[in-house]
């Protein structure tokens, strides 16, 4: 086996565990959401824990893709914007590389997970703890909307990268 083929092959095999990784984010999720379903007659010091639970489900949501987009970046071009590095990632996930790569993202995923980004980037850098509930009610809409989308996206490529993988092998 060549150094490429193993390479795609650990690429794959990394993307699978970042896929097993988001299903056990899903089910965290779900039961958050279950617990927290009708939140309309909560206090408000359980609607600040609410808000506070549901960002850093967000942060470490965006985190987890974000490691993947790092790995797939460093596999294809290896050249971030060292500024603004975390947005340039995403943008580059989202566009086709003629001869290199296929597209990670869809442009509906992408412009989901921006705004995770967005907010994480705000809760990382700002440590602000007092949540806009309207905030947080879109970016759990923005959220759970990027799931199903994330799934797609990934079987997506990971069918790309088998097919890059048996064009190598023949």
């Amino acid at each position: 086996m060549t150094a490429d083929e193993c390479d795609i092959l650990k690429l794959i095999g990394r993307l699978e565990d970042t896929r097993s990784e988001l299903s056990r984010f899903e089910n965290e999720y779900s039961t958050f959401h279950a617990d927290f379903a009708d939140f309309a007659d909560f206090s408000p010091n359980l609607i600040k824990y609410r808000s506070a639970l549901l960002a850093d489900l967000i942060v470490d949501y965006y985190t987890c893709l974000e490691t993947a987009f790092v790995r797939v970046s460093k596999f294809f071009e290896n050249s971030l914007d060292d500024t603004k590095w975390h947005k340039n990632l995403l943008d580059n996930m989202r566009i086709r590389i003629p001869n290199l790569r296929e597209a990670l993202l869809s442009d509906e995923s992408y412009a989901l997970l921006d705004e995770l980004r967005r907010f994480r980037h705000f809760k990382l850098y700002y440590f602000e703890r007092r949540y806009n509930r309207e905030r947080m009610d879109f970016l759990e809409t923005q959220l759970r909307a990027s799931i199903p989308l994330i799934h797609s996206d990934f079987n997506r490529f990971l069918s790309f990268l088998h097919s890059l993988h048996s064009a190598l092998i023949s």
